[in-house]
């Protein structure tokens, strides 16, 4: 029987496999080099995509934040207006009621008896004046108790005074109180 050497074809087999070994094991590196790379290549797509629609976000998030800004300004004009509004409504009808009020007081307002200063506060009437006589004043009284829109005049002072040729006789100044009837107001 003759003898054959194997070992050399088992070598040459064994190199052939040992390259094909490597040539797959550089396969599969660089697959999976080729994976990584893909994987990261879509990851930063999507995080550009994402950071896209991030930035869209934003801007219309900052629209919507003027605007909101914008709002608030205009509700706080608003509500400057309805309170600028209210004052001068209440300074017409306060305009209205005083010139009614004085009208009143004309109508009342006796024959020697002359007014000096006349202040209201709220619902109060202060009048000073001057008048002929007590009497004249006391007149002037009784006439704004029974006016629908005076109530309960009260008379703070009253003093003689003399004219300096003492010919006209004693004068009086006077102060005198009332309320105004807020009824009497609204009716107008």
């Amino acid at each position: 029987m003759k003898a054959f050497n194997l070992l050399p074809w088992r070598e040459t087999r064994k190199r052939r496999l040992d390259r094909v070994m490597l040539f797959a094991g550089a396969m599969i590196w660089i697959g999976c080099a080729a994976l990584v790379l893909a994987f990261r290549f879509g990851v930063t797509l999507q995080q550009a995509h994402q950071q896209q629609r991030n930035d869209f976000l934003a801007r219309h998030i900052d629209v919507l934040d003027r605007n909101i800004r914008r709002i608030t300004e205009l509700d706080e004009e608003r509500e400057r207006l309805l309170r600028r509004i209210d004052i001068i409504q209440d300074l017409q009808h306060e305009g209205i009621l005083f010139g009614n009020l004085l009208q009143e007081l004309v109508r009342q307002m006796p024959e020697g008896v002359y007014l000096r200063t006349l202040i209201k506060n709220d619902e109060q009437l202060s009048l000073t004046g001057v008048a002929l006589s007590n009497a004249r004043v006391s007149d002037l009284m009784s006439r704004l108790e029974v006016s629908p829109w005076f109530t309960d005049p009260r008379l703070k002072e009253i003093q003689s005074i003399r004219e300096q040729d003492d010919r006209a006789g004693g004068h009086s100044r006077f102060t005198l109180e009332v309320s105004v009837e807020p009824q009497a107001g609204d009716a107008s």
